[in-house]
């Protein structure tokens, strides 16, 4: 059986030793859990919010696209340092690297504030291959309200066409970390699968990342998957997750 973890924080990981003159930090560092835990693909997080308790507060003077583009540097860098390792786009991509005996990776932005009022930055996301956004972390950003906010507040009017702009992009929406308001919204506008890369049941545990139950059965209604538990869901199902309704083929 082969694992895939669709919500991994190891960029984060990655580019706070790689600041600190660390190299070959996947291989060195995380290669052989990867190997002993059978995980053969991995949603791989952008996640760059500057709390006071991470490493980026070390990095004040820069803003959150700046953070982005560092750890982008860093990810390349590893890249050359992980040559077991490839980034994909498409689940045909990923069964290629399956067969080859690697190990597959899509990249996924984990809040979207960085994006600020600059669409445009989606775009660029895309060319880095990103196939997975959070609109939020649990702040309010421009864009829309996090799990931190206010639960009835929704997408913004920017947030709406980012969320489009996404969809046009191949970007799946996930809506981990979102508000309930943004939640609802962002199915209001699914034109193909909407994803929960890491969330459970409410009805089980009622924390704010969790969703109801008639929002797991909204999610299964666009085609989009939930990611629950230790484990994740094996490359059968990711064709579902990364291709979806044939609007959305790669």
């Amino acid at each position: 059986m082969m694992i895939f973890d669709g919500h991994a924080d190891l960029l984060y990981d990655v580019t706070r030793r790689r600041l600190a003159g660390e190299t070959c930090v996947l291989e060195r560092r995380h290669r052989q859990k990867l190997r002993k835990g059978r995980i053969g693909g991995l949603g791989l997080s952008l996640w760059v919010t500057a709390e006071a308790d991470s490493f980026w507060a070390a990095y004040s003077g820069w803003d959150g696209w700046r953070r982005t583009e560092e750890m982008m540097a860093c990810f390349q860098a590893e890249l050359a340092d992980s040559p077991w390792l490839v980034p994909v786009r498409t689940a045909a991509e990923a069964r290629e690297v399956q067969a080859a005996g690697k190990t597959f990776a899509f990249l996924a932005v984990e809040g979207m504030e960085p994006v600020g009022n600059r669409l445009e930055r989606l775009e660029q996301y895309a060319r880095w291959g990103a196939r997975i956004g959070m609109l939020t972390w649990n702040e309010e950003n421009l864009l829309a309200a996090g799990a931190g906010a206010d639960p009835d507040k929704g997408l913004t009017a920017l947030g709406r066409e980012a969320v489009r702009r996404m969809q046009r992009l191949h970007i799946i929406p996930d809506v981990s970390h979102t508000s309930d308001g943004t939640f609802r919204d962002i199915i209001r506008l699914a034109e193909g699968p909407v994803i929960a890369s890491h969330s459970n049941c409410r009805a089980l545990c009622d924390v704010r990342r969790n969703l109801t139950d008639d929002q797991l059965r909204a999610l299964a209604q666009t085609g989009g998957l939930l990611r629950t538990g230790p484990t994740g869901t094996n490359v059968n199902d990711l064709s579902v997750l990364l291709i979806g309704k044939p609007r959305l083929t790669f």
